[in-house]
C-alpha cells in the first residue's frame, strides 16, 4: 500500500490514454478482426493496455470491490478450462450487482476518443453536459457515453447517459450538501475530464487544502488537457500555479511539472519571460526543497524518495542559487569518480555541470567517462548533460563525433541528434548538419 500504485496509475497509464485517446481518427478498444495478420496493425499499447485499464478501473469503481470481486470469482468459475467472448464477463458481473454491465461498457469500447462533461450553474438550474474531447481537429459525430459521475454531492445521478440534463434547484442542492465542493469522478477512476466553470470551479479551488491527493492532480491534469484542446487557455491554467505552493505530494509536483513543460512552449529562452517563470517554479518547490534536501533522510516514506529527483530537477531548472551551490559541490566532491554519484541525483548533478561551466574540458571529461562505460543508464545520462553545452564550437563537436562510431554508436545517433535539436541555441546548427 505504502507505494501508492493508483497515484502511479494516474501519473502513468491514465495520463497516456487521455492524451492518445483525444486524436480524432484513434481506434476504439473494440475493433473487429477477420484475420490475424490484422491484429499487429491495431495494437496501440495507449488504447489496448492504457485505455483498456482504465476502463476496467472505471468499472470496478461503478459496481464497487465487492460486486466487482464476485463477478469476477463467477466468471472463472463458469469459464474455466474454456474459451469466452467479451459479454461473458458483463454477463457474469451484471448478475452480481443487478446493474447492466454490457450497456455502460458499449459505448466506452465499441466508440474511439471521450468526453468532456461541462459542469456550470445557470438560473439556479445545475447543467451538466458531455461532448467528445478532441486535441486538434476532430469531427463531433455526436457520440454519447455512459459516464459515472462518481460525484461528491448527493442528488446527482449516478451516470449520466444523455447529452444534458438540468437539475433544478441548484441553491438548495448546494446547501443539501453544505461544506462540501462539488467533484465528480472521484479518485480519477473513470475515461473522461471535467470543465468545470463559474462559481464552481471557485469553490473547488477555494477547498483544495482538503481534498486528496489525487484530485489534486487530476485538477491540474484536467485543466492541462482542457488547455491542450483549446476548451480553456493556458494562462487559466497558469492560474492555477499559486494554490499549489507549499509542500505537496509526488503525485501533484508531476502535476505540476506536466503543466510547467507544456507552459514552457511559451517562453522564449535567455528571456524577462523566462526569469519571470523561473521565479514562479522556485515559489512552487521552494518548499518541498527545504524539507526534501539532497539526501536520502532516515524514516523517509517512499513518496519523499521518489519526490526528491522531481524536486531538486526544478530547482535547477529556477536557476535556485543554493541548489546549484549544492549540486557543484557533490560534483567536486566526485569529479574524479562521476559514476559513483547516487543514481537518484546523478542526472541532475551532471546536467547541472554543464550549464554552470558551459566548459569544452569539462565535456571531453564527459566524453571520455561515455566512451569507457558500458552502463546505458549512465551513457544517457552523459549524453543528455552535454547537450546542455551552449558553445557553439561544443555542439559543432557533438555534431561531428555524430559520425565517429568509436564514440557513438550509429544506433544511438537518433537520441544524441534530438537532444541537440530540442534545445533552442543548438537548433539551428542541428538542422544545418
Amino acid at each position: 500500500p505504502e507505494w501508492d500504485i493508483w497515484n502511479h496509475f494516474s501519473i502513468v497509464e491514465a495520463n497516456m490514454a487521455l492524451n492518445r485517446d483525444a486524436t480524432d481518427g484513434v481506434q476504439s478498444v473494440h475493433v473487429e478482426v477477420t484475420h490475424p495478420d490484422e491484429i499487429n496493425t491495431l495494437f496501440d499499447p495507449a488504447i489496448v493496455y492504457a485505455k483498456g485499464a482504465r476502463l476496467m478501473v472505471m468499472l470496478r469503481k461503478w459496481l464497487g470491490d465487492t460486486d466487482f470481486s464476485a463477478g469476477l470469482h463467477n466468471y472463472f468459475e463458469a469459464h474455466k478450462y474454456g474459451n469466452t467472448v467479451g459479454n461473458d464477463l458483463w454477463v457474469a458481473l451484471s448478475e452480481t450487482s443487478n446493474k447492466d454491465v454490457a450497456g455502460l461498457m458499449r459505448p466506452w469500447l465499441d466508440q474511439p476518443g471521450y468526453p468532456v462533461v461541462d459542469v456550470r450553474v445557470e438560473n439556479d438550474e445545475l447543467v451538466l453536459s458531455q461532448k467528445q474531447f478532441f486535441v486538434g481537429e476532430g469531427k463531433d459525430e455526436g457520440r454519447v457515453w455512459q459516464i459515472p459521475l462518481n460525484s461528491s454531492w448527493k442528488g446527482l445521478p449516478d451516470v449520466l447517459g444523455e447529452s444534458e440534463i438540468r437539475l433544478s434547484g441548484f441553491a438548495a442542492l448546494k446547501a443539501a450538501n453544505a461544506g462540501v465542493a462539488l467533484r465528480l469522478n472521484d479518485q480519477n477512476a473513470a475515461h473522461y475530464v471535467v470543465n468545470y466553470e463559474g462559481e464552481l470551479l471557485t469553490a473547488l479551488l477555494s477547498a483544495l487544502t482538503t481534498l486528496d491527493e489525487i484530485t489534486k492532480f487530476q485538477i491540474l491534469q484536467d485543466r492541462k488537457i482542457l488547455a491542450k484542446g483549446e476548451v480553456i487557455s493556458y494562462a487559466e491554467v497558469a492560474q492555477l500555479l499559486p494554490y499549489f505552493a507549499g509542500r505537496k505530494s509526488y503525485i501533484v509536483s508531476q502535476a505540476l511539472n506536466q503543466v510547467i513543460s507544456d507552459l514552457m512552449l511559451f517562453v522564449d529562452e535567455d528571456s524577462s519571460t523566462e526569469k519571470e517563470f523561473h521565479a514562479i517554479v522556485d515559489g512552487l518547490f521552494k518548499a518541498d526543497y527545504a524539507h526534501l534536501g539532497w539526501e536520502k533522510q532516515a524514516g523517509e516514506s517512499s513518496d519523499d524518495e521518489t519526490q526528491r529527483g522531481l524536486v531538486l530537477n526544478k530547482m535547477i531548472f529556477a536557476e535556485n542559487a543554493d541548489a546549484k551551490r549544492k549540486a557543484s559541490e557533490i560534483f567536486a566532491a566526485h569529479s574524479d569518480k562521476m559514476q559513483t554519484i547516487s543514481a537518484d541525483i546523478r542526472p541532475i548533478i551532471l546536467n547541472n555541470e554543464i550549464k554552470s561551466t558551459n566548459s569544452k574540458a569539462r565535456v571531453d571529461q564527459f566524453l571520455e567517462a561515455y566512451t569507457k562505460t558500458s552502463v546505458a543508464e549512465y551513457k544517457d545520462e552523459l549524453s543528455t548533460a552535454m547537450s546542455n553545452a551552449k558553445d557553439p564550437a561544443i555542439t559543432a563537436t557533438l555534431l561531428a563525433h555524430m559520425k565517429n562510431s568509436a564514440i557513438i554508436k550509429p544506433q544511438d545517433i537518433s537520441s544524441w541528434y534530438f537532444r541537440v535539436l530540442s534545445k533552442e541555441f543548438s537548433q539551428d546548427m542541428a538542422w544545418e548538419w
